[in-house]
């Protein structure tokens, strides 16, 4: 799983890709500021985040979900890397 603070992006917003066992995440925050600012604590413009994906992640089955300004991604492992007992007849 992975999980990022997107504060006040949609999932429009926001571009996920898999490529060559590399998760990318892409967004840009437009700069809502008008006028003077004396302050502000958010940052704007555009982000790339990059990610290795272990070889057992099945990429066709990860989740992405964006809520209260967290973007989660869920990645299932594939049924193969999974562990298994065998009983011994």
């Amino acid at each position: 799983m992975i999980s990022m603070d997107i504060p006040g992006l949609t999932k429009a917003e926001i571009t996920i890709k898999v490529e060559n066992g590399t998760l990318k995440v892409e967004g840009e925050r437009k700069d809502e500021r008008k006028g003077k600012h004396h302050h502000a604590e958010r940052a704007y413009g555009k982000f790339i985040r990059s990610f290795s994906l272990p070889d057992d992640v099945d990429s066709a089955k990860i989740e992405a979900k964006v809520e209260n300004g967290v973007l989660e991604l869920k990645m299932p492992k594939n049924k193969k890397a999974l562990p298994i007992e065998i009983k011994i007849a």
